[in-house]
């Protein structure tokens, strides 16, 4: 049988031509489901980070609404003038004191807050808006001792009512301060349940199956 040169070169030239269309199919199918495995594990990688990075903002929050309820220690309490000191009189004095104090904790405990916000809003780019609600407890349980400490200043801002450190409004108002008697305090535990509500969600992005581990 003759082979006609004309008809092989033309056979070639298409089995050639099929070759490199297949090649380029397969190129770009591996190149596709690279870049598939690429970002997935990009993705999760980024999930792990934020997710890391919520949890530790998370615990130096909750440790800011703790430290924020302390009693004022002395080494925070305003230095006074001599001539101010003879213009005014002890409570007076207490009762200014006390209150520039707390704000200073209050502008500490607003820097803290911020770093949390932006960690959660960070991680709710990555994964969607489900950790708002994973966290909602968290934040509302830290809403209760703040509503105390606002009114707590409310009362040391109001010069229409006499007050002194040791005086009954004071003493009712300032339970909000944690007590060293030994006793669990309420806030601690119910902004203590709440935060790890909010490390449960984000255990999946942790590779943890739980808060121990």
């Amino acid at each position: 049988m003759e082979i006609n040169p004309v008809l092989l070169g033309t056979y070639v030239s298409i089995v050639r031509d099929m070759v490199v269309t297949v090649a380029a199919v397969v190129t770009a199918s591996i190149a596709i489901y690279g870049l598939r495995i690429w970002k997935r594990d990009l993705v999760g990688k980024e999930s792990y980070e934020a997710a890391k990075a919520l949890v530790f903002q998370s615990h130096k929050l909750s440790r800011a609404s703790h430290k924020l309820r302390y009693p004022i220690r002395e080494h925070e309490r305003t230095v006074f003038s001599k001539e101010h000191i003879e213009n005014t009189t002890e409570g007076e004095r207490w009762r200014v004191s006390e209150a520039a104090a707390f704000r200073t904790r209050l502008k500490e405990y607003s820097d803290v807050y911020l770093g949390f916000y932006e960690a959660l809003m960070n991680f709710r780019v990555i994964k969607g808006s489900q950790v708002y609600v994973a966290f909602q407890p968290f934040q509302e349980a830290l809403r209760e001792p703040l509503d105390k400490l606002y009114a707590y200043l409310r009362l040391l801002d109001d010069y229409s009512v006499g007050i002194v450190a040791d005086s009954p409004d004071v003493k009712l108002l300032s339970r909000f301060v944690q007590e060293f008697e030994g006793d669990l305090d309420q806030f601690v535990l119910a902004v203590g349940d709440a935060r790890e509500k909010g490390e449960l969600f984000l255990l999946p992005y942790l590779h943890r199956k739980s808060i121990s581990k």
